[in-house]
Formats: C-alpha cells, structure tokens, sequence
C-alpha cells in the first residue's frame, strides 16, 4: 500500500469532514481513556507513602526501619499496625517517606496509621494525611494511554481518506452527488421559518382559547369548584 493520498484534490469538502468527525471521535475516546485511566491509577499497589510527620529527637536514617501504630481505643491501647522501612526524610518538609510496608491486617494501609515509633523511641505523631504512591505515575500512564488513542484516531483517518481506495471512492461520489442537490436559497429559508413561526403561534392560540372554552363551561355547570 502506496503512502500518500489517493486522487488528491477530489471529494474535498465530504473527506474533510469525514477527517473531521473521526478527530471528534477521537477526542472524545481519548477524554473517555483518561479518566479511565485515572480509575486504574486509583487503584495500582502504592509503592512509596508519604508521611507528614515530625521527629524531635535523631533524625530516621534511610533503610531504618519502623513501626506503624495505629488509633487506640477505650477497651484497648494503641496497636501495632505494620512495619516499614525509611526510603528518607526531609526535616524541614516534614515528611518522612518508607517503603516495603508489611501491614499486619492486609485490609489495612499506612493512611490509616495515627503515629509512627522509630527504632527505642517514643511514637511521633502523624500531622496530617499519609499519601500514597504508586510505581507508575497516574498522569504519565493518562498520558501514555491518551497518546495511544489520539494516535490510532489519526492513523484511521489517514487511512480511510487518504489511501483505502474503495472507501475514497466512496467518499467522492457523495461529493459529487451533493453537488447535485437544489439547495434552498436564502429567501425560502426564511420564508418557510417564518410560516413555521405563525402557524406555531395560531396553534398555540388555538388550543389556548379551546382550553380556556372548555374550562369555562365546566365552571358553568358546576363540574370544576376552586
């Protein structure tokens, strides 16, 4: 199959607009995709949690491992919800970063972590929300996937018309068939909306005063009471 563009300069206007409508299909897949995409990111295994948290004593060395606690309550003290390990921590962001978590409950999760102990010490507080990341980054994979779409949109465009002959062909004889059509002109155009307009206006007058007939005579006889 030859690339370029078969009998160029035919059919112009149907094959652009055909162009046209594949790009919008495209577009609208490729929207579609993305948000599919982010589902998928949603719920990809996180890798790496990011925790808001702060440590007045010795800083947590990287590969330092540590242990997740979680809310206590009234019949029982806080529990030990999991360990992991220290990929780093940044003093002055706050966040501590670990990694090849084991949690005890596998329906758990750091997020659900309210301190975290390190090493002897005692527990620090979490201060804020734990967040959660995944290998792949979700907008890189929305991005991937986007590419893809919008790429086999136009390639499908190129092919049916550009160079698939039979459907080129296709393509120009409905050119050609349009060029046959008597088109209305401008003046029958508006004549013909404007007679829409008044016989739309008669009707609705028609059945207004029929209704407001039929209402009156019902009051007349006494089958409508307000």
């Amino acid at each position: 199959m030859a690339i370029g563009i078969y009998k160029p300069g035919q059919g112009y206007w149907v094959r652009v607009l055909t162009a046209t409508l594949i790009g919008v299909v495209t577009l609208a897949a490729a929207g579609w995709i993305y948000s599919q995409m982010g589902l998928v990111a949603d719920k990809l295994p996180r890798s790496v949690w990011a925790i808001p948290f702060s440590q007045p004593g010795t800083p947590p060395a990287p590969g330092q491992t540590v242990t997740l606690i979680g809310k206590s309550t009234d019949a029982a003290p806080a529990p030990e919800m999991g360990t992991a390990t220290v990929e780093s921590y940044s003093a002055g962001a706050s966040e501590l970063r670990i990694n090849n978590v084991h949690m005890t409950d596998a329906s758990t999760d750091p997020s659900q972590a309210v301190a975290v102990k390190i090493g002897a010490a005692p527990s620090g507080v979490i201060k804020g929300i734990v967040k959660g990341e995944t290998a792949i980054n979700p907008l890189l994979l929305q991005g991937v996937a986007m590419a893809v779409v919008l790429l086999v949109g136009a390639v499908l465009a190129y092919f049916f018309v550009a160079i698939h002959q039979r459907f080129v062909d296709f393509l120009i004889a409905t050119d050609g068939e349009m060029k046959k059509v008597n088109w209305s002109t401008q003046r029958d155009i508006r004549m013909s909306t404007m007679v829409v307009i008044f016989a739309s206006v008669m009707l609705a007058g028609s059945l207004f005063f029929v209704d407001f007939g039929f209402q009156w005579f019902f009051k007349t006889i006494g089958v409508l009471v307000h």
